[in-house]
């Protein structure tokens, strides 16, 4: 059964006075509002915090690859069509392979060693709320990882823990710019989620979802 949706999106009009300034910033950086941001809106507070968090993920030391793809795995353990769509987008954007994109969705292992030790320390610790291994944080070290980061990546599973939940209490509808990547959550034989594409890949690549709500917060919101 499909939920209803609690919160339709915002628009510029509708949208608490609050909250008017955060969307056009959205908009001067996207060229649109993601319904994500729009449905945010409706509690200007939550929409702060979660751009917030967004941006001060963009400060830290990893990459951009790296950043997408440890809220793409996020999102994927938190079983988020959305997320995982507006992930893979902007991963391919960032010129990251559809082969990585699609080993990071179906739970599989990432050909990349290094990303490899990011994706499974995400994993883990979405999946598990915070309780990783010793195996899981010697293999992240090992791949050049400092423990400082073990602590980025808990800000970026934070991150999507807002907008994931969001998604699953109230269902937000796919935005056009994502659509390529559409996804259906499917259950593997070992209990996993893992995201598929069910759409052709577009060839579009006039838009990188990497944070840029967030960029524009964070250059002039603070």
């Amino acid at each position: 059964m499909t939920r209803e949706s609690l919160y339709a999106p915002v628009t510029m009009e509708t949208a608490p006075d609050a909250a008017k300034p955060l969307l056009q910033k959205v908009l001067g950086n996207m060229g649109f509002v993601p319904n994500l941001v729009a449905t945010l809106a409706h509690n200007p507070l939550a929409l702060y915090g979660y751009l917030a968090l967004d941006g001060t993920l963009q400060k830290g030391t990893f990459t951009g690859v790296e950043r997408q793809v440890i809220l793409l795995a996020a999102s994927v353990e938190n079983k988020c069509d959305y997320s995982i769509a507006a992930h893979s987008t902007s991963l391919k954007q960032l010129g990251a392979s559809a082969e990585l994109v699609l080993q990071v969705r179906d739970g599989d292992e990432v050909s990349d060693l290094r990303l490899n030790a990011l994706v499974s320390l995400t994993r883990e610790m979405t999946r598990e709320h915070g309780h990783v291994s010793k195996r899981s944080l010697d293999r992240f070290f090992g791949a050049g990882y400092k423990k400082e980061q073990v602590m980025e990546v808990i800000l970026g599973v934070a991150t999507k823990t807002i907008s994931n939940y969001l998604c699953h209490i109230s269902p937000v509808a796919l935005d056009h710019p994502f659509e390529a990547e559409r996804v259906q959550v499917l259950t593997g034989n070992n209990g996993s989620m893992n995201g598929r594409s069910i759409v052709e890949e577009s060839d579009d690549r006039s838009l990188c979802f990497e944070g840029s709500h967030a960029e524009g917060f964070k250059n002039g919101a603070d």
